[in-house]
């Protein structure tokens, strides 16, 4: 089955299209909020095959990837709702926090990975500051959250002294130990680390630097530019092309190399092949890197493809393998990650196969307004069809996949929003009755269209919250639904009707509407 990428295409007309969220875009913003909901402790539908977080499925994957498919759908699809995301990230970065996140690391780093530290197993201290030294596997995913935090909702909480503190106390082990860094000092330490790697990367396990978890940071590094106004992610992109150069990016075999044994400065080809690290790196790496992704990923990809009826289409998955005496497999999202990498190249055939396959052989399931599709540890049923789903590719990268655009994240690294959109009227807070299915202002026209449905199994009615309609400088607006002028107003007045209510808090205008179906309204000033 042949690939077929999409042609640039102009960020405008990209984020352009399909304003309304379907469904099971819907379903997926909400999936990703009820996991965060749950209480400390409680990892529901989160738990993989390995309980030690120490696989490609663990919870700090799932957490920061879900994360980074709400800036993706923030930023293209509901470009003027930062209220329905910024409670959701504040919940995922709370999460990423947790100790059952991290304390993982004490023992990964002693070593003793098949991949390129087994002969330091012995050698190494246990340690259990998740971030001071290698681990970039969390402490990338962590500055990951905190920078797109910041930038998407023009909000410096976590620059604060001990923002980012994580802890531990156990009751029968060890001692009360506290680790506290701040979204400043996060980036620095990761960053004076790649500088001493000569830019090659931070490692994951001790010795072991990992292209993909490398383009957290730089992804990181570039969303602090848009904040700052720095150029530290050309600089560490530029080093990391040049540091690679005595590998290569791409190993004899076609397939990209998957990590380098420092020591020894020795190369770890993707030789079995796995499909999972080829179309992680690839939907990473597109965002700074698009031609060398473009050149290579179609190829490596191909061998992989299972075409199936009425268009659906699966994946291959890579065979057990020999570890230490006994044949495993581990959470890898082969599937998963092949979704969100034809999302970000533009494969469309390939990814609406992906998601009829989903449909069909998944089992989707709607719970509380998400849509997920429950974990089956079955690889292939006895027709051969792939039935295999980890947790984090229904947490995390089916989300992705579905609220991603064409080249979305490379249209997200290259093309920040400019001061003026943070001026622009936004809806800053919602009511947990009510989901918001379009937000986008058009400064020519001086409209902003949005559109409410109600919540299921919610009562009571919509309450949202406008900011930036007083005091900026536009004069007298009127709020129309579905054409109806319902609301009026100045810096001066509000008037409101039809069983809408509208009021003046500072700079914003507050809305209670009354509960219904899909409402459709224009806020417009003359």
């Amino acid at each position: 089955m042949a690939t077929s990428l999409a042609t640039s295409a102009s960020s405008s007309a990209l984020r352009g299209t399909r304003d309304r969220l379907d469904a099971k875009q819907l379903g997926s913003i909400r999936q990703i909020d009820n996991l965060t909901r749950q209480p400390d402790g409680e990892w529901a539908m989160m738990g993989g095959r390995s309980g030690l977080q120490e696989d490609f499925g663990a919870f700090r994957f799932q957490l920061a990837y879900a994360g980074l498919a709400l800036a993706l759908g923030h930023y293209h699809r509901l470009p003027n709702a930062p209220g329905v995301f910024k409670p959701i990230f504040e919940r995922l970065i709370h999460k990423m926090l947790q100790p059952g996140v991290w304390v993982y690391w004490h023992y990964v780093s002693q070593g003793g990975a098949p991949n390129g530290n087994a002969h330091l197993y012995g050698k190494l201290p246990a340690l259990w500051d998740p971030v001071k030294k290698d681990n970039i596997m969390y402490s990338a995913y962590l500055m990951l959250l905190t920078r797109l935090y910041h930038y998407l909702f023009d909000d410096d909480r976590y620059t604060e002294q001990g923002a980012l503190t994580m802890s531990i106390n156990p009751f029968t082990f060890g001692d009360n130990m506290v680790f506290e860094y701040d979204e400043e000092s996060l980036s620095e330490t990761i960053y004076w680390q790649m500088v001493q790697n000569g830019y090659l990367g931070v490692a994951c396990e001790p010795n072991c630097i990992f292209q993909i978890c490398n383009q957290p940071s730089i992804l990181s590094f570039r969303f602090e530019d848009f904040i700052k106004g720095t150029s530290r992610a050309e600089e560490v992109t530029d080093g990391y092309l040049k540091a690679w150069e005595e590998f290569g990016l791409v190993g004899e075999n076609g397939h990209s190399i998957v990590n380098i044994a420092h020591d020894s400065r020795t190369p770890i080809p993707n030789a079995l092949p796995w499909l999972w690290s080829d179309a992680w790196l690839a939907a990473l790496m597109h965002a700074w890197n698009p031609e060398h992704v473009r050149e290579v990923y179609p190829k490596q990809l191909e061998a992989f493809l299972v075409p199936g009826p009425d268009g659906t289409c699966a994946i291959r998955l890579w065979e057990p393998i020999d570890l230490r005496g006994s044949m495993e497999t581990i959470d890898t999202a082969d599937f998963g990650w092949a979704a969100a990498a034809a999302s970000e190249l533009g494969d469309e055939t390939t990814l609406n196969g992906f998601l009829l396959h989903a449909d069909r052989y998944m089992n989707p399931t709607w719970r509380d307004g998400g849509l997920y599709y429950p974990r089956n540890d079955l690889r292939y049923d006895e027709d051969g069809i792939l039935r295999l789903v980890e947790p984090i590719t229904t947490n995390a990268l089916l989300p992705y996949a579905q609220l991603n655009v064409t080249h979305g994240l490379h249209t997200f690294y290259n093309e920040p929003w400019a001061r003026d959109h943070f001026e622009e009227p936004l809806i800053t807070e919602v009511s947990d009755s009510a989901d918001v299915l379009e937000a986008r202002f058009d400064s020519q026209a001086r409209d902003l269209c949005f559109s409410l449905s109600a919540r299921e199994n919610r009562t009571g009615d919509v309450e949202l919250t406008i900011s930036n309609v007083f005091g900026s400088g536009r004069g007298a607006w009127t709020l129309l639904r579905g054409g109806t002028e319902v609301a009026a107003g100045s810096d001066q007045s509000v008037t409101s009707h039809e069983g809408l209510s509208a009021s003046r808090e500072r700079d914003a205008l507050e809305l209670t509407v009354p509960r219904g179906e899909v409402e459709s309204f224009v806020l417009s000033w003359s």
